[in-house]
């Protein structure tokens, strides 16, 4: 896992010794548009948050994202 998503934000040891890691990331764009009315600037913003959760033996049991723009 880290070496395709690097090392996570957050790690957190659970009560039964298995391990949730946390990923997140954001990025920002900006572009300008130019036209017949001059230039507009354009930005935005993406978050993603992703969830890993390993069983007793480190093995991946679930992966959960969300991801937002704005």
């Amino acid at each position: 896992v880290i070496g395709a998503l690097s090392s996570p934000n957050i790690v957190s040891s659970n009560k039964d010794g298995t391990e949730t890691w946390i990923y997140d990331k954001i990025m920002s764009e900006s572009e300008t548009a130019i036209g017949s009315n001059g230039a507009v600037a354009v930005s935005s913003t993406r978050t993603m948050i992703v969830v890993i959760k390993f069983d007793k033996n480190h093995t991946v049991e679930t992966v959960q994202y969300r991801q937002t723009s704005y």
